[in-house]
This record gives C-alpha cells, structure tokens and sequence, in this order.
C-alpha cells in the first residue's frame, strides 16, 4: 500500500512538474522566432541612423537588424547591409530603408525554413526633396523578394537592381515621389501603387519609371546597367586623415579638392571624380597628385590602362615623389606585371625607407612570390611604424594563414576588420580559414560580405563563384565566374575554375574550352592557382588537369601544355602533375608516370584533392575531408573479394591520408 502511495505521489509529482515546464517554455520558440535578427551592418560611412523602439542611434560596423528596423542615411552617409536571404544591399545617401522581413534561407543561417518564402523591403527619401537610392545584389532564386516604396512594388528573384526614389518630376509639390527602378542583371515584375494597377516585366538593361497618378513606363538604358550601380569602393589612403595630400601641394584649394575626389571614389562615384580630377590637373599642371588620384579613380573604375597612364604621368612630373611610384606600382599589379610593380615599390623604398605604403606593398609582392619569410619580414618592420594599419593586419593574416596557424589568422583577420571595416580582403582570409576548419557556414558569410564590400574585384567573384561550387550551387557558380570574366577579361582565374567544375559536371568539351582560354590568357602556359597574390589557393593547385583532355582523348595535347608548363618552371609541382596524369594513359610509360607523379607528391601540399581519384566532386578550397570507398566481388567456384579506401585530409596540420584494405580469395580455374 505504500508502495502504490509513493508511485501516485511520484506520477502527480510528475505531471506538476512537466505541466510548469510546458508553461515555462511553451512561448520561448515564438520569442525567439519573433527576436532573431534578419540581418546585419557590413560596414558604414557617413551619417547613418538605425531607429528601433523609437528612438534613433548611430549605426555601427557588425550590428544586427531585426523586424520592422529603419535605416536612415544622411547627405554623406551610405551602408552595405547583408541580409539573411542572401541579399547584398547598399542603402545610399538620403535614404529611409525599412526591414520588414526575411526569410531566413541563406546558407550561413542554420534555422529551418518556415513557412515565409518571400522577404519585403521599403525605400523612402530621408529628406523632403532629396533622392534615396537602394542597391541589390540577389543570389538566392529559391525565394521571392519584394522592394516597395510609396509608387511601386517590384518582385525579384536572383537579380541585382537599383531603386532610386526622387521628387515628382512633374509636380514638385507632390508628396509621393517618382520611383526609378533599374534592372542590372535579371529580370524584375514591378506593379504600380498609385496610378492604374498595372503589371510590367523589365529585363537586364531597362528602366520601371512609376510616377503618381500615371501608368508605368518601361524605357532601355542609354549606357551600360553596370553604371548605373554605385558601389562604394576602398581606396588606399593617400591622403592622410587632415585631409591634407600625403605630399605637399602648393594650393589650399588644391588639398580640398583632392580630399573631394578621394571621398567621391570611396561612395562608389567614380565616374564623377575622373571628371573632376581631370578639369583638376587642367587647372594645376605641374602638380603630380590630381593625376596621382586620377590613376586611383580609373582603377576604381576599372579602366586599367588609363589608370597606368595617369600614373606614369605622375611620376614623370615627380620622379621623386614615393607616393607617385606606390600608385604607379598599383597599376601594374592590376594588370599583373609583378615585376615591374616589384621595381616601382622598391623605388619608392629608396626614396622614403619608412614609407607604410610601400613596405605593405612590397610585403603583398613578396608574399605573392611565395617569399613568405621575406613577407614576414617587412611585415615585422613595417607593424613596428604601423601596428594599427589595417592593411599589415590583413596581410599579417594572410601569412599566418600560410604557415598553418589558422587560428591566430583569424584573430588578425578580425583586428583588420575592426580597424577598417571597408576591405573586403580580411573577410576573404575569413573566409579561407573557417574553410580549413570545416566551418562552411561562416566560410559563406565571409565570402558574400568580401563581394558587397568590393563587388569591382574579379578575384573576389572567383573565389565566391568557388563556395557556390561548394555548396553544390552550380549554375550560379558558373554565373559568377562569368561575372568575374566581366570585370577583368584578362585574367585566367574565371576561366580556370570554370573547367574544374564543367569536368565535375561531366561537361568535358565546355571544360575543355574553358581550360584552353585560360592557358591563352596566361601566356600560354597552363594556369594553376589564382592570380589572387594574397591565397596561394593549395587545394585546387593538386587538380590533375589531364583527367580534362583524357576524358575526349587527347593526350597528346595533354602531353604538350604539361611540358610546355615544365619546360617554363621546373620546380612548379603542378606541371609534373599535369605530365603525369598524361603519361598515365600511355602503354609503356609506368616508369616515366611513377616517376613525375613521386616528384609532384614530393613537393605539393596536403590536401583533400592529394589522393581524390575524382569519383566525387573536386574539392576548391582547403578543408578537412574524409571520403571512403567500398568494393566487392563474388562468383562462382569460391572467388570473393573485398577493397576499402579511406583518404581525406586535415590542413590544419598538413596532412593528407589514404588508408586501404584488400582482401581476395579464389579456388577456381588451375
């Protein structure tokens, strides 16, 4: 009887106690849902406001956004925002930018898919009479996104656009703006709000233009849509933070108007300092600097050529100005003339030895060299005139990244950003680094906040075009290697990638194609790793190139781009690699493959790719990995037979494996 007592007692017990925990945690996950954030602050500049609970604060780098959030910008204020759908937004200056909601699908969220598949965005002006403008990047096509402001409502999928809401055009005193939506990639469904609610498709080059009261109008761009995005861009400071020329100039006037230039650059508009800094140099010609800045604009602008011929200019008009050889330096990594970068960082040394800019870009060539201990070096001297400087932060990591202390690499990479939240390339190292980790979540976050903060630099599309492939989103990887192409047709990266993947996609003539115009863009020799100076890029450089030509038979073209690529460096593993893998179809040559492919395993890193024998996806970025096969066989008159592979790699610690079990046995024909 007391037995039975004490089990009612413990059951009732039970029930009280599970009853008050299903009270206590039964409204958490609606907490939750409601208090997770939707996206985050990237980076600022300028006046920017956040209103949340009615009251307004100052924006900050790395803050997080949540439901019905408004962003505000003032008259020199811009913001780059990464949205947890995976969108890549720029909120420029005069703007009121609302967060409605998100749906949580971008790759770096872990929470599960509910059941909103669209997310809604609102523009407004900030200031009566003032233009707002919104930029979007849109990667995911899984999902719906709706922008709206007081004239339109545009639906978008995987498309990258401008929004811009300007006074009433025809009726100044009107209080509803005149909206101006253009599609730079994609296509976008937009429906008027105001006038007769009608519904138009507007495609990559063409104009929505929603006036109040009035029928939509759908108008082709007279210049490139490219241009009409205005993308904020890092420039390297060659002006100090007095606003003062880093070498003297003989006018006041001429010191605030370089500061201008510089700050119009660094909001994205290019095209405008270019025609200022040219009317500038008109009217100072014997300065060097307007054409100094000139060549910075041009590069921001992506016209290389022009940029090197502004800076030459510069240095023709001072030859002794360090400042003018750095610039001329930048023009020549830009289009990939290493040596002569190296000569004009080294004459800029000569002239000032303590030259920040110059060390840093001297420890950037040297690390691209694959000098590391050399990079370290400079590295070490120029942190001791510098240790704030974002970039010797940066390239601190970089090199850290190198010599496998991944994770004082990542405690560099954060300082640089915290110091500058402007560069994009310390969020690559991020990126590179949480790879190495298994981290691909924060890989891809990393990744996609490197493209909003620098959206001009090619090498950056490549590597995001990489994760893409990763993530097994195949076409818009391929996509955005094109859009890397776009951005600089001279470099073979784009191209490079492109044929890994097409070959992983059993596309082998497309692969083919896309390895043959990257050995044409690369002097005709066989391209191996990015041109990216900052990555060493190890995990691809182990591809064995030849499986390419084998799959359509031609070894034999195979056989000549390998040794055209040892004949020109033979210590570069990837050639004898590249030899091996063509030697290995041929009858006869078992020695001569043993041999090139033991030189290649002697001299080329631990990877995942070091034993892949390509039955799965490649592997494009250095990771830990394990992958294992299972083969057997059974017939008659007692055979059996059993193999196991096991191989992967651990790049924290450079180490690749392949681990194997066979087993036979038969008692058949004699």
């Amino acid at each position: 009887m007391h037995k039975m007592k004490h089990k009612t007692l413990l059951r009732v017990t039970a029930r009280v106690i599970l009853l008050m925990a299903m009270i206590l945690i039964r409204p958490m996950p609606i907490q939750a849902q409601t208090s997770s954030s939707l996206a985050e602050i990237i980076s600022v500049q300028g006046l920017v406001e956040v209103r949340r609970q009615n009251s307004w604060k100052k924006a900050e780098a790395k803050q997080l956004l949540y439901a019905n959030d408004i962003v505000r910008t003032g008259e020199d204020g811009t913001v780059k925002i990464l949205s947890n759908d995976e969108s890549r937004i720029l909120v420029n200056k005069n703007s009121t930018f609302v967060i409605k909601e998100v749906t949580p699908a971008a790759g770096w969220v872990k929470t599960q898919l509910g059941k909103i598949r669209r997310s809604l965005y609102q523009l407004y002006p900030a200031r009566e009479g003032k233009s707002g403008e919104v930029s979007f990047e849109i990667n995911n096509k899984d999902i719906e996104v709706n922008l709206e402001t007081p004239t339109i409502k545009a639906g978008i999928r995987g498309t990258s656009l401008v929004l811009q809401v300007q006074p009433h055009r025809l009726h100044p005193g009107s209080s509803l703006p005149t909206s101006i939506l253009t599609v730079v990639e994609g296509q976008v469904e937009a429906q008027g709000l105001t006038g007769p609610q009608d519904i138009v498709t507007a495609a990559t080059g063409y104009q929505v233009i929603a006036e109040a009261g009035k029928a939509l109008k759908l108008e082709r761009l007279t210049l490139s849509p490219t241009d009409a995005v205005q993308w904020s861009l890092y420039v390297p400071p060659l002006l100090n933070t007095t606003g003062e020329p880093s070498t003297q100039t003989k006018s006041p006037q001429l010191a605030v108007a370089l500061q201008r230039a510089q700050q119009a650059i660094q909001s994205g508009n290019a095209t405008i300092a270019i025609d200022g800094l040219r009317k500038l140099s008109q009217r100072h010609p014997q300065e060097p600097e307007p054409y100094q800045l000139l060549a910075i604009a041009l590069l921001a602008a992506n016209q290389k050529d022009a940029a090197q011929k502004a800076a030459q200019q510069a240095v023709a008009m001072a030859p002794d100005s360090p400042s003018a050889a750095v610039v001329l330096s930048y023009t020549y990594q830009a289009l990939f003339e290493l040596p002569q970068a190296m000569r004009e960082t080294r004459r800029a040394l000569s002239l000032d030895p303590e030259n920040v800019l110059a060390l840093t870009n001297l420890a950037r060539l040297q690390f691209g060299e694959d000098n590391i201990s050399g990079a370290r070096e400079t590295l070490q001297h120029v942190s001791s005139l510098a240790p704030e400087d974002a970039e010797v932060l940066n390239l601190q990591g970089y090199v850290l990244l190198a010599q496998r202390f991944t994770g004082d690499s990542i405690t560099k990479f954060k300082q640089a950003i915290q110091r500058n939240s402007q560069l994009g390339e310390p969020h690559l190292g991020l990126c590179l680094a949480y790879m190495r980790q298994g981290k691909r979540e924060e890989a891809l976050k990393e990744m996609a906040t490197a493209v909003l903060l620098d959206p001009h630099r090619s090498s950056f599309y490549s590597y995001w075009g990489k994760i893409l492939s990763q993530a097994g989103r195949f076409d818009k990887a391929l996509a955005a290697l094109n859009h890397a192409q776009t951005l600089d047709p001279q470099d073979p990266t784009p191209e490079f990638y492109k044929a890994i993947i097409l070959r992983d996609l059993y596309r082998p003539g497309e692969a083919i194609r896309a390895f043959k115009n990257a050995i044409e863009l690369n002097d005709n020799r066989a391209v191996y790793r990015s041109r990216f100076l900052l990555d060493q890029d190890l995990a691809v450089r182990n591809v064995n190139l030849s499986y390419l030509y084998n799959q359509l038979g031609f070894n034999a073209w195979a056989r000549n781009k390998a040794l055209a690529s040892i004949k020109y460096d033979y210590t570069n593993f990837d050639g004898h690699l590249f030899y091996a893998g063509s030697l290995n179809e041929l009858d006869g040559r078992s020695y001569s493959f043993t041999s090139e492919a033991l030189l290649a395993r002697f001299m080329q890193p631990a990877n995942a790719n070091t034993f892949n024998n390509f039955n799965n996806y490649t592997v494009l970025f250095e990771q830990p990995k394990a992958q294992a096969t299972l083969t057997g066989e059974i017939g008659s008159n007692a055979t059996y037979g059993i193999n196991g592979e096991l191989s992967g790699a651990l790049p924290d610690i450079n180490t690749a494996f392949n681990i194997g079990a066979f087993y036979e046995d038969t008692d058949s024909w004699r």
